[in-house]
C-alpha cells in the first residue's frame, strides 16, 4: 500500500506556496487551497516517524460523505447566513497541471476548497461523558454525590457513570489555541463576545455577532444530532465531535461555511456500538492505539526524541481506521493498481503461465483497475541477498514506493510468499503478499509448496476465500479478478517475540 507522507520534495513551483500541517498539506491557488491528507498521524502534538497508510484517504473520504449526508441539515438551519461548505471538488482533471504529474498518489485525498475566514472557535458537541469532560464531573463531585453538576454552563444530573449517554447533546465551545499550546473550554457568552471582536478585526460589517454565535452553535447541534442517529444505525456510537467554520464571500454574500474535516476519527470521538457499555472507558476508532502504546507500553514523558512506532501497531492503527470507514460505507477509491510477481526460477514461467500473465495485462492493464504487471525473476533458495536487496528498496529496476500488491509465485518447497512477506514487515512496508503455487497437482512438490503458503503462523500471506492456496494459472486469474472486484486486503499485525539465545533446559 502506497503511503504518502510528504509532498515538499515535488517539482512544484514557488507560485503555490505550501503550508505544512501535522497531517495536511495546504498549497495556496490564489482564490482556492489545495488541501492534501497525508498519511502522517500526530499524537500528543508531536508528528511521529511512521505514517499510518491510508488514513489520509480515510479522513478525506469520510469528510466528503458526511458533508452529502448532511446537506438537508444545512439548508434548514436558521442563520443570519446563507450556510454552505468550502469544498470546490475532488476531480483530479481539476488539479492545476503542476500537480498532474502526482494524480496517482493524490487521488481521494485530496480538496480544493474556496479560501474562508476560519473564526477563532473550535465547535464542539459532546452526547456522552467521556474524555476531559468526565474527569471535569468527577473533579466537581470531588468523591461525593450531588442531585446535579453545572459543568461547561450545562447542568448534569449528579448520578452519570463514565461513557453514559447525556440527556441531551451539549454545546461546548473552546478557543483556538496556537500551535503547541491547548484549547481551552469557555463558556458561550465569552464565545459571542470572541466573535465580536473577531469580526470587528476582520472588518466583517453588518454580521452581528450574537445572532452568528446562536447560528454556529444550532448549525453544531444540528450536525452532530443527525450524525449521530445515522452512525448509530450502523453501528458506531458517535460521542462527541468537533466542528471547524468560517465566513466566506460568494458573489458579494457571505455564507457560513463548514470547512475542514467533518466527522472523522480524528475529529470526533467514535465508539464500536456493539461493545459499548457505560461506567468505563470505550474502545474507539482512531489513534487511541498509538496513545496508548506512546503512554502505557513505551512510558514515554512526550519529550525528544520522538520513538518509532512498532510494525504491529500501525498496522492494528490502519485497519481499526479501516474498519471505521467499512462499517460507514464510506467508499476508498484506489489509484491504480501496480503488481509485483516474483517468481521462483526461470523454469517457472512456463508458456502456459506467460500466457496468463500476458492475458491479465490485457484484462486488467488498459483502462482497468492495473497500472502494470511487473515479472521479477529470482530464486529464494539461490539468491535470498537478491530479495533481501528488494525488500530494501535497493533492487535495480524495482521501486516499492509505487508497488501496491506482491505476488510470489513459485513451486517445491515454496518459501518466497513467506520469506517476501517477512522481509517486507521487517523493513515497514505495508505491502500484501499473494501466495501462488506451482506445480503439477498431487507431486511432492506442489504439496510443499501449497503448504509453505497454507501454514504459515497467523495466515500473513493472502490465500483464497476457503484458505487454501491460490494455484498454477487458474490461481493467478483467481487473484487478478480478486483484486479487479475488491479492495486490497490489509496487510495483518503481529508482534514480535524476543529472542532467547539461551534457554535453561535443566
Amino acid at each position: 500500500m502506497r503511503v504518502l507522507t510528504r509532498t515538499d520534495d515535488w517539482d512544484i513551483p514557488d507560485q503555490f506556496s505550501l503550508t505544512t500541517g501535522k497531517v495536511r498539506n495546504i498549497y495556496d491557488l490564489g482564490d482556492r487551497l489545495l488541501i492534501i491528507a497525508t498519511d502522517r498521524v500526530s499524537a500528543f502534538d508531536c508528528v511521529l516517524p511512521n505514517a499510518v497508510p491510508g488514513r489520509g484517504v480515510i479522513l478525506t473520504q469520510m469528510t466528503l460523505k458526511w458533508l452529502d449526508k448532511l446537506k438537508d441539515v444545512m439548508a434548514r438551519i436558521s442563520s443570519p447566513l446563507p450556510i454552505c461548505h468550502h469544498v470546490v471538488s475532488t476531480d483530479v482533471n481539476d488539479l492545476p497541471d503542476e500537480f498532474k504529474p502526482y494524480t496517482d498518489l493524490l487521488v481521494g485525498r485530496f480538496m480544493i476548497v474556496d479560501k474562508c475566514s476560519p473564526l477563532p472557535i473550535e465547535f464542539i458537541v459532546r452526547g456522552y461523558i467521556s474524555g476531559s469532560l468526565w474527569k471535569a464531573y468527577l473533579n466537581k463531585l470531588e468523591g461525593g454525590s450531588a442531585e446535579s453538576i453545572t459543568l461547561l454552563g450545562h447542568e448534569l444530573p449528579g448520578d452519570l457513570q463514565e461513557s453514559q449517554e447525556l440527556p441531551n447533546a451539549i454545546f461546548t465551545p473552546s478557543t483556538k489555541a496556537e500551535a503547541g499550546a491547548h484549547d481551552e473550554n469557555i463558556d458561550y457568552d465569552a464565545m459571542v463576545a470572541a466573535i465580536h471582536a473577531w469580526l470587528q478585526d476582520k472588518s466583517f460589517t453588518g454580521v452581528d455577532a450574537d445572532e452568528l454565535a446562536n447560528a454556529c452553535r444550532e448549525l453544531s447541534l444540528e450536525l452532530y444530532s443527525a450524525a449521530r442517529d445515522l452512525a448509530r444505525e450502523q453501528g458506531i456510537i458517535i460521542a462527541d465531535t468537533k466542528f471547524e467554520l468560517g465566513l466566506k464571500a460568494i458573489d458579494g454574500q457571505l455564507h457560513l461555511a463548514i470547512i475542514d474535516e467533518v466527522l472523522t476519527p480524528d475529529s470526533s470521538r467514535f465508539w464500536p456500538a456493539d461493545i459499548y457499555e457505560i461506567g468505563r472507558s470505550q474502545e474507539s476508532f482512531d489513534k487511541q492505539i498509538i496513545r496508548d502504546y506512546l503512554a502505557k507500553v513505551l512510558k514515554w514523558d512526550k519529550q525528544p526524541p520522538i520513538p518509532a512506532l512498532p510494525h504491529y501497531i500501525v498496522v492494528q492503527t490502519m485497519n481499526r481506521y479501516h474498519e471505521c470507514a467499512g462499517i460507514l460505507e464510506v467508499e476508498l477509491p484506489q489509484p491504480p493498481l501496480n503488481i509485483l510477481l516474483l517468481v521462483g526460477s526461470g523454469s517457472d514461467l512456463t508458456d502456459e503461465f506467460k500466457s496468463a500473465i500476458r492475458s491479465a495485462r490485457a484484462a486488467y492493464c488498459t483502462n482497468g483497475p492495473f497500472g502494470m504487471i511487473d515479472v521479477q525473476i529470482t530464486s529464494i533458495h539461490r539468491n535470498t541477498l537478491d530479495c533481501i536487496t528488494l525488500t530494501q528498496n535497493s533492487l535495480e529496476g524495482v521501486n516499492l514506493d509505487e508497488v501496491d500488491v506482491v505476488i510470489a509465485a513459485a513451486g517445491w518447497a515454496n518459501q518466497l510468499a513467506g520469506v517476501m512477506e517477512a522481509l517486507l514487515y521487517h523493513h515497514g512496508r505495508y505491502i500484501p503478499v499473494f501466495g501462488l503455487a506451482i506445480g503439477a497437482k498431487g507431486t511432492k512438490e506442489f504439496i510443499a509448496a501449497t503448504h509453505s503458503i497454507e501454514c504459515l503462523p497467523g495466515f500473513p500471506v493472502i490465500r483464497d476465500g476457503d484458505g487454501n492456496a491460490y494455484c498454477n494459472e487458474d490461481g493467478l486469474t483467481a487473484i487478478f479478478e480478486r483484486l479487479a472486484t475488491e479492495s486490497v486486503p490489509l496487510t495483518k499485525p503481529r508482534k514480535e517475540k524476543p529472542i532467547q539465545l539461551h534457554v535453561d533446559i535443566g
